[in-house]
C-alpha cells in the first residue's frame, strides 16, 4: 500500500488482475480505491478504505469475500455486507492438510467500533469462532463469534486460526490448534471458541500465523505455537526475549520484531531471518542491514519490511511465485 492508499500485489497473484498468474513486481489492485490498512490471506485480500469502508478481493470460494455471494473470484475490491463498520481487519485460511484430504480454509475477521468480532468465509475448521466445525456451512457475511469478550485489535490470522487482543490485554484465540497456536497447556487440537492463552501475562500487541508471539505489557516477548519460532513444544507462552519491540511478525516458522529506533530481528527456522546466513536461531538475530525500518511483516518463508521513505525491502524464500517482488 502505497503512501497514497493505494494497494499492490505481487507473487501468486488470483486477485487484483484479471487472470490467476505470477507477478514478479508490484502490480496495482484495480478500482479507485484508497486504503488505510489492508491484509492477505490464501488467494484473497481485505481493506479498510480511508472511507473506512471495509471492501474484499480475490477467490470466493467459501464466501470470503463477504459481500453476500459466493463464486466466481472477483479482481475488483466489493463492499463487505455488514449493519457494522470495522475499525480492524486479518485474513487467513490455507489448503490444510486433514485426513479427508486438503481443504480450503479461507476467512476474515474484523473487530467493531465495539470491540466486538464479526468472522465470514469458511468455517470447516471452526474458524469463525462459534466453537462449531461445520464443513458444510459458509458465512457469507460477517457473523459474531462466541462469546461476550470485547476486543481491541486482531493478532492477525492463521491457517484456520484467529488471535485477538482483549480489552483486558488477556490474549485468545478461536478455531483449530493444529498448531498449538492457542497456548493451551494441553496442546489439545479440535474447535474452539475464543478461549484464553493459559498465561497470566498481558500483552500490548500480539501476531499469530502457525505460531502467535505477544509483546508483553512490560516489553517481554513471548511465542508459543510452531517451535521454530518458540523454540520446545510451545504449548504455552515462553519467554523469548527481552528485547525493547515495539512491533512484531509471526510467520510459519519464524518471526521478526522491530525496536523504537527499526532496528529488525528476525529468529526461528533457517534462510528466513535476514541475517545473511541460512543458520537456524531461538533467538533474535539482527537482520543484517543498516536500514531503519517503521513496519515488518513475516509471512511463511518471507519478510517484507518498510522504511521510513515508504520504500519496501524483502528476504527469504522467494519460492515459485517471486514473492519477493524484485523483478526476477
Amino acid at each position: 500500500m502505497t503512501t497514497g492508499g493505494d494497494a499492490y500485489c505481487w507473487g501468486a497473484i488470483d486477485y487484483g488482475s484479471q487472470t490467476a498468474h505470477t507477478a514478479k513486481s508490484p502490480e496495482r489492485v484495480p478500482g479507485n480505491f484508497k486504503f488505510d490498512t489492508i491484509s492477505v490471506g490464501s488467494g484473497f485480500a481485505c481493506g479498510i478504505t480511508t472511507e473506512k469502508r471495509t471492501m474484499c478481493w480475490g477467490m470466493n470460494d467459501v464466501g470470503q469475500l463477504g459481500n453476500g455471494l459466493y463464486g466466481p473470484s472477483v479482481s475488483m475490491p466489493v463492499a463487505v455486507y455488514s449493519p457494522v463498520s470495522f475499525k480492524s481487519i486479518a485474513v487467513g485460511g490455507w489448503d490444510v492438510g486433514m485426513p479427508t484430504g486438503p481443504v480450503h480454509s479461507a476467512f476474515a475477521c474484523g473487530v467493531a467500533a465495539s470491540g466486538l468480532v464479526y468472522c465470514w468465509g469458511g468455517d470447516n475448521l471452526g474458524q469463525l469462532g462459534s466453537g462449531v466445525a461445520t464443513p458444510n456451512v459458509i458465512h457469507v457475511a460477517p457473523y459474531p463469534v462466541a462469546g461476550d469478550s470485547t476486543f481491541t485489535a486482531l493478532a492477525g490470522n492463521g491457517f484456520a486460526t484467529t488471535c485477538g487482543l482483549a480489552t483486558s490485554g488477556a490474549a485468545l484465540c478461536w478455531g483449530s490448534n493444529q498448531f498449538a497456536e492457542f497456548g493451551t497447556s494441553t496442546g489439545q487440537t479440535g474447535t474452539f471458541p475464543p478461549t484464553a492463552v493459559a498465561s497470566n501475562l498481558r500483552f500490548s500487541s500480539l501476531s499469530t500465523r502457525l505460531a502467535t508471539c505477544g509483546i508483553t505489557t512490560s516489553g517481554d516477548t513471548y511465542c508459543w505455537g510452531s517451535t521454530g519460532v518458540s523454540n520446545g513444544t510451545g504449548l504455552t507462552p515462553k519467554l523469548v526475549t527481552s528485547i525493547p519491540f515495539v512491533s512484531i511478525s509471526a510467520g510459519a516458522e519464524h518471526a521478526c520484531g522491530l525496536t523504537a529506533d527499526g532496528v529488525a530481528y528476525c529468529w526461528g527456522s533457517a534462510g528466513r531471518l535476514g541475517d545473511g546466513t541460512t543458520k537456524p536461531s531461538v533467538a533474535p538475530v539482527l537482520v543484517a542491514t543498516d536500514l531503519r525500518f517503521t513496519r515488518i511483516a513475516a509471512g511463511n518463508e518471507q519478510t517484507c519490511a518498510l522504511t521510513a521513505t515508504g520504500a519496501a525491502y524483502c528476504w527469504g524464500s522467494d519460492g515459485f511465485y517471486s514473492m519477493l517482488g524484485r523483478g526476477m
